[in-house]
């Protein structure tokens, strides 16, 4: 089993990705872990490209209705979805989404601070 980690294509998302995978990830890296880098108009879509099985990491993307309409279809199909983010607009969703994905939100200037 590997990890799918999908992350914003700016500087947060990719520090976030890089913190992630050396705390928590670093067992699987290189060979077992599929990188998706997005951007939040079109991250419902390159979320599909997550492998199923494994683990579901999705950091700094803001949320919306169909990112996690994504998510919670996927939920099905990972036995471990996580959701990172700092972004003010993802609060309304961080509660749909807590039932099936475990969920560190927090208002703050970056996802990296967040995974500090």
């Amino acid at each position: 089993m590997g990890a799918t980690v999908v992350f914003h294509g700016d500087c947060d998302g990719v520090i976030a990705a890089y913190l992630y995978i050396k705390r928590f990830l670093r067992d699987l890296y290189p060979s077992h872990i599929n990188l998706v880098v997005t951007h939040p108009w079109r991250a419902h879509i390159d979320l599909q490209k997550a492998q199923p099985g494994g683990e579901l990491i999705v950091l700094d993307i803001a949320l919306n209705d169909r990112i996690s309409t994504a998510i919670a279809t996927l939920s099905t199909k990972h036995p471990k979805v996580v959701v990172v983010d700092h972004h003010a607009t993802s609060e309304p969703f961080v509660g749909k989404i807590q039932s099936y994905s475990r969920v560190i939100y927090a208002k703050s200037t970056s996802t990296p601070r967040l995974l500090a």
